[in-house]
């Protein structure tokens, strides 16, 4: 598919005044659908690649949605692609994932109006919500999160592969802030009480994890994968 040629001319000359940021990772199939249309909009739009920064991350478990050189620490990179353009210097927005409409049309939103909004916004609000505020700050939120987000997120796995990150970037006691509030934002979905339940056991809050386990079961009593999960931690 060929760039608007009409948004196109809109954006070329504003465009050029910004640096990008490209995280992504050559192991996931929708960056192979995704970049090179990203690619072909730069290109339409004469954008000078010295102002391009690409930066791989990984999908090792230690080292998951990180880069070698941790030019990902402080970003929020949750997601691949994330493509994060920048002012003088300063974040103006992002794109995450994949563009809301398309890659012209979300530029042309970011450049022109600056009211553009990402995906995965859940995420980023809670984000922004622990680095000004801590995890009590997060607690003292969650009711206007529950309030603005329950119902209204495609999947647990939006908040919990931000979790995942989290851990993985030994801000543990955020990931368990992260988790618990998962659980309340998708109470249907067993697993985000796994995910809660496993990380406090790793860390030795066996009991909490048992309790979190068993909140599962009374909402979901015919489901094996929680009752096998709480039989192994409670036999570590």
């Amino acid at each position: 598919m060929k760039p608007n040629q009409s948004i196109i001319t809109e954006i070329s000359r504003a465009l050029k005044t910004y640096n990008i940021k490209l995280f992504m990772g050559t192991w996931c199939g929708d960056i192979k659908k995704v970049v090179p249309r990203f690619y072909k909009v730069l290109e339409a739009c004469n954008y000078p690649m010295k102002q391009l920064t690409v930066v791989a991350v990984s999908r090792k478990p230690n080292m998951y949605k990180q880069s070698p050189q941790h030019e990902d620490a402080g970003l929020n990179i949750h997601r691949v692609p994330t493509i994060i353009f920048y002012k003088d210097n300063k974040e103006v927005n992002r794109i995450v994932e994949h563009p809301i409409k398309s890659f012209e049309e979300d530029i042309q939103n970011i450049i022109a109006k600056d009211d553009y909004k990402s995906n995965y916004q859940n995420v980023t609000v809670v984000d922004n919500i622990l680095k000004i505020k801590g995890t009590q700050g997060l607690k003292r939120k969650t009711k206007k999160i529950l309030k603005t987000y329950k119902g209204k997120v495609a999947s647990m796995f939006e908040l919990n592969t931000y979790g995942r990150i989290l851990y993985g970037t030994d801000r543990i006691e955020e990931a368990i802030a992260v988790y618990t509030l998962n659980t309340k934002l998708s109470p249907s979905e067993p697993r985000s009480y796994m995910s809660s339940a496993n990380t406090l056991s790793v860390i030795g809050q066996k009991e909490s994890a048992v309790k979190v386990l068993e909140k599962a079961i009374n909402l979901h009593p015919e489901n094996e994968d929680v009752k096998e999960n709480l039989e192994m931690i409670k036999s570590n």
